[in-house]
Order: structure tokens, then C-alpha cells, then sequence
């Protein structure tokens, strides 16, 4: 009995070697986008960010996108402030450019989604580009997103997100989570097998969003509108979808940097899971989830069936510490972010937490506290 066991874990063990090979390979078969010197831009671009309670980041935010290299005349910046308590609005009130827009939800109406669709209403924009108030883009940000589209038959792309450099094990987990997640989404995209996107780095045409009705049918989740969006696409179009392999167009935004808010974020991300219509997506998740809960499940039962077990961990262990490591060494040199592979073993340990506790909130939570409200 006991081999038969120890031949299911190494089979699952030689399955995750699979499918982290199969989703770098993924990422370095998508071309990377490289923007021409010579190229004009002519897409008329509208950029949209939500804003609530993001009084330590915002002006930052502002003043890189306003920084951008990209003609005055064919962009926008639209700021929506969420009903914010504290000093965002003032913040963005205290700039004045010709090209920047600011807009209060009315009473009674919030959340993030209103608050995007507000802006979409009022754009000019044949491309709508989101990202959020806590984060800082490149120069050629939007000349990568325009040249995109100019050059591919897309709709809807999403593009890199990174985290600022580390400076303990919680926020080098996340940088280490972040830069997998780029390949990870990349390669489904690419691939075709499954639909991830991030708000923060994220465009579609205009046109598309009124053909999919917008963020209708999942109003009632606060957060989600990059991937209930994407997934809409995916189902009527998927070849209307691409990731933009970029570092010039790559956006950096603010880890957590407590514990608590780690738990607090991964706690929202996981609550919407459970309505992702992304059936390959949910097989993936299932898989990592059932992946890193054996090896715990493991440790704990060797206490009382035997030492074998702590053994088929270690193994289990050393098979997923080893692919990770080559994997996130590639995606940290790609994105710069190579000191936080410093952090690599103790990151890998809480990842493993980190995995299982999102697993157990996607199940039984339904609600969570974000930006001070409590919702789901």
C-alpha cells in the first residue's frame, strides 16, 4: 500500500514538474513585443483609474502617467474617486493638466466597477487602458499598448505587473508570486488553455466592451473586472486576446508590507475564484492547491503512520523547490528583480501557506473588508 502511495505522490510530483515546464515554455515562445523607434502612434487612448483611499500613492501614480511619452493630443487620463475618506481626491485636484479628467461617484453608487464604468461612459477613447491608483508606469507605456494594437487583430490584452524590490521575506513573496504569474498568464493566453488578466496593466477597445455589456453579471463581486472581463472575451473570441511580452510596457505597483494585508489581499482575490467560468483556469488552481496540501498533509501524518511519509514530503519538496527555483531565477532576471531569489526558500515556505490559505477562503469565505467597506 505504502508504494502505491509513494508512486501516486511522485507521479503528482513529476505532474507539477509538467505543468511549470509547460507554462515557461509558454512564456518563452510568446514573441515579445519590441516597439519600433520609428513608429507614430494614431490610436485615440483613454487611461482610467479607480481611486479609493490611496492618498500614499496616488500623486506618484499621476505624475508617471502624465510623464508618459505619448502625443498630449491622442490620450486622456480619467480619475474616478470611490467616495475616498481620506486625502485622494484633494491630491488629484492638485494637479492640472489638459489631458487629465477627475470624476466623484455620486451618492449611493460605489465600488470599482461603477467606478470604471463612469469613466468608460465619459471617454473619448477607441482604446480603454485601466491600471490603479497605486501604480507607476513606464515612458513608453502606452506607445507599446498603441503599437499592439496596431500591429495584432486584438481587442483586449493584459500586460506585466511587478512588485517594487523587496525588503523582507512577506514582500519578496510577492514579488516571487508576481513575476511567476506573468509567465502563468502568458502562457495561457498564448497557449489558449486558460484566461488570467490584471486591472493594473490592462486594455480593450472600446467597442468590445459595449459588445460584452460591460462588467454586467458580476456586479455583485467588488473586484474582478480585469478577469470577468477577460473571461467574457475568451468564451465568444479567443484569438481577440493577447499578453503583451514587454518590459518597456511592464507596470510597477506596492506589495503589502504586513502579513495581515498579505492574508486581507489573498482573501479578495480567492473569494471571486469560485465564479471564474474558466474551467481550465479552475482544473490549474485545483491542481497546485491538492499539489501543496499533500506535502503538508504529509509532514503531519508522518507523526502517527511513520517517518516514509515525512520522506515522500521531503521528495515532494525538493521536486517543487528545484522547478521553482529555475523558473522564478529566468522570470525575476526578465522583470529585474533578481535579489528577491535572496529570499527564495523562506518565500517558497510561506508560498506554500499562502496557497493553502487562499484555497480554504475561496471555499468557505463569501465576505472580506476592503478600502474600509466589507463586501464580497
Amino acid at each position: 500500500m505504502i508504494l502505491l502511495y509513494f508512486l501516486i505522490c511522485l507521479i503528482l510530483s513529476i505532474a507539477y514538474l509538467a505543468t511549470i515546464s509547460k507554462i515557461y515554455s509558454g512564456w518563452t515562445a510568446l514573441k515579445e513585443v519590441q516597439l519600433p523607434k520609428d513608429h507614430n502612434p494614431s490610436k485615440l487612448i483613454s487611461i482610467i483609474v479607480a481611486a479609493r483611499n490611496e492618498e500614499h500613492g496616488i500623486k506618484e501614480c499621476v505624475e508617471s502617467i502624465l510623464a508618459i511619452d505619448y502625443p498630449q493630443e491622442l490620450y486622456e487620463l480619467i480619475m474616478v474617486d470611490d467616495h475616498s475618506d481620506d486625502e485622494t481626491l484633494e491630491i488629484m485636484n492638485s494637479f492640472e493638466h489638459s489631458c487629465l479628467k477627475i470624476l466623484s461617484q455620486k451618492d449611493g453608487v460605489h465600488g470599482k466597477k461603477a467606478a470604471l464604468s463612469l469613466a468608460i461612459a465619459k471617454s473619448k477613447g477607441e482604446i480603454i487602458v485601466t491600471t490603479d491608483a497605486d501604480c507607476v508606469v513606464r515612458k513608453n507605456w502606452l506607445r507599446v499598448i498603441s503599437y499592439a494594437y496596431d500591429t495584432k487583430d486584438i481587442k483586449l490584452a493584459t500586460a506585466p505587473v511587478v512588485f517594487t524590490p523587496g525588503s523582507n521575506v512577506v514582500e519578496n513573496y510577492q514579488v516571487l508570486d508576481l513575476a511567476g504569474m506573468m509567465a502563468v498568464t502568458a502562457s495561457g493566453i498564448f497557449n489558449k488553455t486558460y484566461y488570467l488578466a490584471n486591472g493594473a496593466n490592462m486594455s480593450f477597445t472600446r467597442e468590445v466592451f459595449d459588445e460584452l455589456n460591460g462588467f454586467e453579471g458580476n456586479e455583485q463581486y467588488a473586484s474582478g473586472d480585469d478577469m470577468f472581463l477577460i473571461h467574457k472575451l475568451a468564451k465568444e473570441n479567443p484569438d481577440a486576446v493577447s499578453f503583451l511580452k514587454t518590459t518597456a510596457g511592464t507596470v510597477t505597483t506596492q506589495s503589502e508590507s504586513t502579513f495581515k494585508n498579505l492574508l486581507q489581499q489573498r482573501k479578495r482575490w480567492a473569494t471571486k475564484s469560485k465564479a471564474y467560468s474558466d474551467r481550465s483556469l479552475q482544473i490549474l488552481l485545483v491542481f497546485i492547491f491538492m499539489f501543496n496540501l499533500l506535502i503538508v498533509a504529509n509532514v503531519l501524518l508522518s507523526f502517527w503512520l511513520g517517518e516514509i511519509l515525512f520522506f515522500i514530503a521531503l521528495l515532494m519538496l525538493l521536486f517543487k523547490f528545484t522547478m521553482d527555483y529555475l523558473f522564478l531565477k529566468n522570470m525575476t532576471s526578465y522583470f529585474d528583480r533578481r535579489k528577491s531569489m535572496k529570499a527564495f526558500f523562506p518565500a517558497s515556505l510561506l508560498s506554500i501557506f499562502i496557497i493553502l490559505y487562499s484555497g480554504w477562503v475561496s471555499i468557505f469565505s463569501k465576505t472580506y473588508v476592503w478600502k474600509g467597506r466589507k463586501t464580497q
